[in-house]
């Protein structure tokens, strides 16, 4: 179901001030430029459902209000703001009133397809080939609105897919993170203690190991570079054999220890992620 355009600006409206609590900010204000147009013509969406449903004559058509906005942005504030929603914001997006009122962040529809519209010329790209942690670490305000009959589809799998934006971006404080989880959840507190006793070890021991496969699990998941070169560094500094392999590799390429290990930890993480897309 979509908006009319009258709905659609009483929604907006709503929006603008609802960011503006939120962020203690003053964003442009729009009014509705009176009097109101009544059209004969019914604009699309207005008759998108009639479209589809395969019928010898066209439905009569009431008339239409078309309304058109004007906008006050001195002295304002405009955040940068994406939008991920389903139809719900299309006519809003349609009618340029987000470019109006907001830093343009973007219109993804469904969270699959990048939307903007300039000057009229609307181009589409896959949000898969967009780089998440760059786009979305760039806005001030990230909107997601759902209709009543999409809602089972809520947030559209954006929760899942930038879950990794809100971990911890180093190795060591990505083990810290779980180790706070851990220590919150009596149900893997559970699970550590019955380890401990099939494996007949110590708690601590199971504890760290537990660790260390969420951490894994994570990198495994979202698998960033950083993170595996200092995976690979930490294994080369925990090991005396490793350690002793990398000094003597750095002696004879004449480089210092510390730019041989990240070299070869590079050369080690490029090394698997290439076997991996081959397996792929």
């Amino acid at each position: 179901m979509h908006w009319t355009s009258y709905g659609m600006a009483i929604g907006i409206d709503t929006l603008i001030k609802a960011i503006e609590k939120y962020k203690s900010v003053d964003l442009p204000d729009f009014s509705i430029i009176k009097p109101i147009e009544l059209s004969e013509e019914n604009h699309s969406p207005d008759f998108d459902a009639e479209l589809v449903m395969n019928l010898l004559f066209d439905l009569k058509r009431e008339k239409m209000p078309y309304p058109k906005y004007k906008y006050d942005t001195i002295n304002k504030v405009k955040p940068k703001t994406l939008v991920i929603s389903d139809s719900y914001y299309w006519q809003a997006y349609s009618q340029l009133i987000p470019h109006n009122v907001f830093d343009w962040g973007g219109f993804w529809y469904y969270f699959n397809t990048a939307r903007e519209n300039v000057n009229g010329t609307e181009t589409v790209k896959p949000v898969s080939e967009i780089n998440l942690s760059k786009k979305l670490l760039a806005q001030d305000v990230i909107v997601l609105f759902a209709s009543q009959a999409t809602l089972h589809r809520f947030p559209f799998g954006f929760g899942g897919k930038v879950s990794f934006l809100l971990k911890p971006n180093s190795l060591d404080s990505l083990n810290k993170y779980y180790i706070n989880e851990i220590s919150n959840d009596t149900n893997l507190q559970n699970k550590i203690n019955e380890n401990a006793k099939n494996n007949k070890t110590t708690y601590n021991i199971e504890f760290e190991k537990q660790v260390k496969i969420m951490a894994d699990k994570f990198i495994e998941e979202y698998y960033s570079e950083e993170f595996g070169v200092q995976k690979n560094i930490n294994q080369v500094l925990n090991s005396p054999e490793l350690t002793k392999y990398i000094e003597e590799k750095a002696k004879k390429n004449n480089l210092t220890f510390t730019k041989m290990l990240r070299l070869d930890a590079e050369w080690q993480y490029n090394k698997i992620k290439n076997e991996r897309n081959e397996e792929n």
